[in-house]
C-alpha cells in the first residue's frame, strides 16, 4: 500500500471534522455512536496526531492555530475514552462533549476561512498575471491581424 501524497493526508484531515461537531446535538444516538466512536474515533488516531499535523504544518496546509486546536481536540476526546461517559448517550448532556463537539466546529471554520483566503490568493495572483499578459497576447494578435489582412487584400 502506498503513502498518502500531502494533498490526500489534508483532504483527510478536513474531512475528519464532518463526523464531529455540533450537528450531533440534533442526531439520534445510533448516528451519534457512528460519527463519534466509528467515524470520528479512528480518524482522530489517523489525523490528528502530532507527527500528521506537523507534516501538513510545514507544508504550509494549516496554521499554528489549527494544528493547536486540533492537538486539543484529540487530547479532549481521548480524555473520555474508558470512562462512564464515552457514551453516545451522554453526548448531550455531558458538557465536556459539548465543549469537544464546539471546538472541532470552530476548527472547520477556521479550515474554511483559510481555504477561501488561499483561494482570494490565488485569484488575485492570476489576476496580476492576465493583467501583464494580456496587453500582450493582444499586442501579438493585432500584429497578426494586420498581417492576414495585408494578405487577404
Amino acid at each position: 500500500m502506498s503513502e498518502l501524497s500531502l494533498n490526500e493526508k489534508y483532504d483527510y484531515f478536513c474531512k475528519t471534522f464532518n463526523s464531529c461537531g455540533t450537528f450531533l446535538l440534533k442526531c439520534n444516538e445510533t448516528d451519534i455512536d457512528y460519527y463519534l466512536f466509528e467515524e470520528f474515533d479512528g480518524d482522530c488516531i489517523s489525523f490528528l496526531n502530532e507527527k500528521m499535523l506537523q507534516s501538513l504544518l510545514e507544508s504550509g496546509f494549516i496554521n499554528t492555530d489549527i494544528k493547536n486546536k486540533s492537538m486539543e481536540l484529540s487530547k479532549k476526546f481521548r480524555s473520555l475514552e474508558n470512562t462512564p461517559y464515552w457514551q453516545s448517550h451522554c453526548v448531550k448532556t455531558y458538557k465536556p462533549w459539548q465543549d469537544i463537539l464546539k471546538l472541532s466546529d470552530e476548527i472547520k471554520s477556521m479550515l474554511n476561512k483559510k481555504r477561501n483566503k488561499s483561494c482570494l490568493d490565488l485569484f488575485q495572483y492570476l489576476l496580476q498575471v492576465l493583467a501583464v499578459q494580456i496587453p500582450r497576447i493582444l499586442s501579438g494578435q493585432r500584429d497578426r491581424i494586420l498581417l492576414l489582412r495585408k494578405q487577404i487584400l
